[in-house]
């Protein structure tokens, strides 16, 4: 009799704790000033954190910058992160997008459409896209938002 070979499941975890919108940003202009852009456009307060840092193959180190404002008092968090450093992308799938804007709402679905209609009336700002979130590997997005250095 020939063998049948073991399916292996994986259960997929969904974390329920917040809901999250991605915009893919295409600009040419630097973090800092697309990050203040921002700031004036939505009457927030991006400020630079420690960059993410991802190890490629070869053990080669690429960092790129990141901006969070966490400071509502409803919980919304802000996460602004390049998705470019020379030429590597955080992202492969996404070569075309600059920045990866990330809105986290605790309780609600958040309303992307406005949200990108006022990321579209930044200057600096030529393009901006909804990013489905399965576009990006879990483990990649949950480090992305997360990660901190001691």
């Amino acid at each position: 009799m020939k063998q049948q070979k073991k399916v292996t499941r994986i259960p997929l975890v969904v974390d329920e704790t917040g809901n999250i919108t991605i915009m893919g940003l295409v600009s040419h202009d630097p973090d800092y000033k697309v990050s203040l852009s921002i700031n004036r456009i939505l009457g927030i307060s991006l400020r630079n954190i420690s960059p993410f840092e991802l190890t490629g193959p070869k053990a080669v180190t690429t960092t790129y910058s990141r901006f969070r404002d966490s400071s509502d008092p409803h919980g919304l968090i802000y996460t602004l992160v390049s998705n470019r450093n020379g030429n590597s992308h955080l992202v492969r799938k996404l070569v075309n997008i600059d920045y990866l804007f990330f809105l986290q709402v605790p309780d609600q679905i958040p309303d992307s459409d406005s949200l990108a209609a006022s990321l579209r009336d930044i200057d600096g700002i030529t393009a901006v896209f909804n990013i489905n979130c399965i576009t990006i590997q879990p483990d990649l997005l949950d480090q992305m938002l997360n990660q901190e250095k001691p």
